[in-house]
């Protein structure tokens, strides 16, 4: 029937259903409020995801697209950067698709750049928004020495 404020069933013979859409209850940066309050339960829902809460350097919005807590320092979204033997293998962490996120799913990327200053970062082949699985994302550079990478995570 659209967008009603109201509706009435008149003459009912049958079975009816009515669904209702709510907009999301949202903070700063499309911060979930229901998120948030799992972590500061008693702040009234009046939430400001602008802040480092935790001292980790990273905002609070910020925490929540890594998926992780933002009242605990220790817990960081994080890439491991290991070489050896003329190998470089980087790996992160991704968070399974149903880790309680309303469904939003997180991807990852890695990119890579050999020259801070005159370079630009470029995407790894096949390590381009991978959808988050619950496992490591690891990449082994067996080539040219490559000195610089970062992960990226977002949402889909």
């Amino acid at each position: 029937v659209g967008s009603v404020t109201n509706y009435v069933f008149t003459n009912v013979t049958a079975n009816h259903t009515i669904t209702a859409n709510f907009a999301p209850d949202l903070a700063a940066n499309n911060t979930p409020k229901w998120w948030l309050a799992q972590f500061y339960p008693t702040n009234n829902f009046d939430f400001d995801a602008t802040n480092d809460t935790d001292n980790s350097g990273m905002y609070t919005w910020q925490k929540y697209i890594c998926g992780v807590n933002p009242t605990n320092p220790a817990s960081a979204f994080t890439i491991s950067i290991v070489k050896s033997n003329g190998q470089t293998i980087v790996s992160c962490q991704m968070i399974p698709t149903d880790a309680g996120y309303a469904g939003e799913n997180r991807y990852y990327s890695l990119e890579s750049m050999t020259n801070i200053q005159t370079g630009a970062w470029a995407e790894v082949a096949g390590y381009t928004r991978i959808l988050g699985a619950g496992q490591f994302m690891t990449y082994t550079n067996q080539g040219p020495i490559i000195n610089y990478f970062r992960a990226k995570v977002g949402l889909w």
